[in-house]
C-alpha cells in the first residue's frame, strides 16, 4: 500500500494519530517525494514516519531543505503542544513521566514514579488516549498493570522528552529506576538493560554504582542470548554516562569493565 504525501495532509495534523495512522511500515519505498531524496533518505523518513502521512510530509520537507530529521519537525511539536495544551496539568505531568520511560511505560511504574494511586493514573491515561497522544485502547489495555502503555507515534515522545530541562530529566529517570527496583523487589517482570538505561541517565544525582550494577546485569543478560553487540554497547553506555556525570571509577572497576567491552566486542566480531 502506498503512502501518498499531499498538501491536504497538513489539515489532518490535529487529529487523534490513533485514527489515521494506519498505513504499513513496510510501505516505505512507496513514500512520495522519497525518490527525490534517494532510497535512502526514503528509508530514513519511513522509519522516522513508521508510515504516517502527516509525518512523512514534514520529515520530507526537513530533509529537502538540508536539515537533520532525527529532530522532531516544528509542525509536529505544533501538533503536538496544542493537544497538551488541551489537557490537564496532571495529564500532561503523567506524559512526561511516559516519555521518559521509553517505547512502553507499566501503570504500576507509573503511579509508583507520580506518588498516585493507581485509579488516577489509569484515568489519567485514558484521557491522553482521548487524545491521541497515547495509543488507543484497542491496542494497549491501559486498566491493566501487566500491559505497557505507549504513545501513539514515537516523534511525540521525543518531542516530549526533549522539552523537558536537564534537571527534571535526571529526577524522572532516577525516580524510573527506583520505582523498577521495588518492581523487582516485589517479583514482577523487569528488564535489566530498562534499568540500566535510567541509572546510567541519572548517574549525576545517584552516583556509579547503581548504573555500573545494572549495565553489568543487562550485559550479562545479552551475553547469555549471544547478542554481544549489545553487550557492550551496555558497558560503553555506563562508562560515558559515568565520566560525563564528572564521576570517577577506581581503577578495579575501569580495568573490570574495559576488559569486559573489548571481550564482548570481540566475541561479537568472532559471530
Amino acid at each position: 500500500m502506498a503512502i501518498s504525501v499531499h498538501a491536504s495532509s497538513r489539515s489532518l495534523g490535529d487529529r487523534p494519530a490513533s485514527i489515521w495512522c494506519s498505513a504499513p511500515k513496510d510501505s516505505r519505498s512507496n513514500c512520495t517525494h522519497s525518490s527525490a531524496l534517494g532510497s535512502r533518505s526514503g528509508a530514513v523518513i519511513a522509519a522516522r514516519s513508521e508510515g504516517h502521512p502527516f509525518f512523512a510530509r514534514e520529515l520530507t520537507s526537513v530533509l529537502a531543505a538540508g536539515g537533520d530529521v532525527a529532530g522532531v519537525p516544528a509542525a509536529i511539536r505544533e501538533v503536538l503542544a496544542r493537544r497538551l495544551a488541551r489537557m490537564s496539568t496532571d495529564c500532561v505531568r503523567l506524559l512526561e513521566a511516559c516519555a521518559v520511560a521509553g517505547p512502553h511505560a507499566q501503570p504500576d511504574v507509573l503511579a509508583d514514579v507520580m506518588g498516585w494511586e493507581p485509579s488516577q493514573v489509569t484515568e489519567l491515561l485514558g484521557d491522553a488516549v482521548d487524545s491521541g497522544v497515547l495509543a488507543s485502547s484497542a491496542d494497549v489495555d491501559v486498566g491493566a498493570p501487566a500491559h505497557g502503555v505507549r504513545f501513539s507515534h514515537d516523534l511525540y515522545r521525543e518531542s516530549i522528552y526533549a522539552s523537558l530541562a536537564r534537571t527534571q530529566r535526571l529526577d524522572l529517570h532516577r525516580r524510573m529506576g527506583e520505582a523498577l527496583v521495588r518492581r523487582h523487589g516485589r517479583g514482577a517482570a523487569v528488564f535489566a538493560a530498562e534499568m540500566a538505561r535510567h541509572f546510567a541517565a541519572s548517574a549525576a544525582v545517584t552516583g556509579a554504582e547503581p548504573a555500573l550494577t545494572w549495565a553489568r546485569r543487562a550485559a550479562a543478560a545479552d551475553e547469555a542470548r549471544f547478542a554481544y553487540a549489545d553487550a557492550a554497547g551496555h558497558l560503553a553506555r555506563v562508562r560515558r554516562a559515568i565520566s560525563e556525570a564528572g564521576l570517577t571509577l577506581s581503577s578495579a572497576d575501569l580495568i573490570d569493565l574495559l576488559t569486559a567491552e573489548a571481550e564482548c566486542a570481540a566475541a561479537g566480531r568472532r559471530c
